[in-house]
């Protein structure tokens, strides 16, 4: 009787070691984990500071490209880029860098794009999307029924 007990005794001590090893296995990998997750989440808050960097950059030679063009008769130093050309057709929706004056000068540029372009037909595509999800009385409404206006 006694060697049954001890025997329990014995085999419930060793089962709660295998477990508190495993419970320690487990508490250290969710401290790795919440290090992990720590670390991504500063290296993400960095990379999107510097990604509103390049954006506010961005937007100057942006804003610098539209205003040779509207210009470009007078100074002739205005040259066609593709790139400021697409992230103007991604991002003309941005009222924060794109004002109302801007918008106006964009308005121009944008009606001397080709008729058959491939850049064109997606920015009315993405324009009729915005249209259609934008409350009326916002100002991004009158933007895409201009710009909608321009294109057709």
């Amino acid at each position: 009787m006694i060697k049954k007990l001890v025997m329990e005794i014995k085999i419930s001590s060793s089962e709660k070691t295998s477990s508190d090893v495993n419970d320690k296995k487990v508490v250290r990998e969710s401290k790795k984990r919440n290090k992990k997750k720590h670390r991504k989440g500063k290296k993400k808050a960095k990379l999107e500071k510097k990604l509103a960097a390049i954006s506010v950059v961005k937007a100057k030679k942006v804003l610098n490209y539209l205003d040779a063009w509207s210009h470009r008769e007078e100074t002739g130093d205005w040259k066609f880029c593709k790139s400021i050309n697409n992230w103007l057709i991604k991002n003309w929706s941005n009222e924060d860098f794109l004002g109302d004056d801007e918008f106006a000068v964009f308005l121009e540029y944008v009606s001397g794009l080709e008729k058959d372009s491939q850049a064109r037909r997606q920015l009315l595509q993405r324009t009729e999307k915005l249209f259609k999800e934008t409350n009326p009385e916002d100002m991004l409404y009158k933007r895409c029924r201009s710009l909608i206006q321009i294109l057709t």
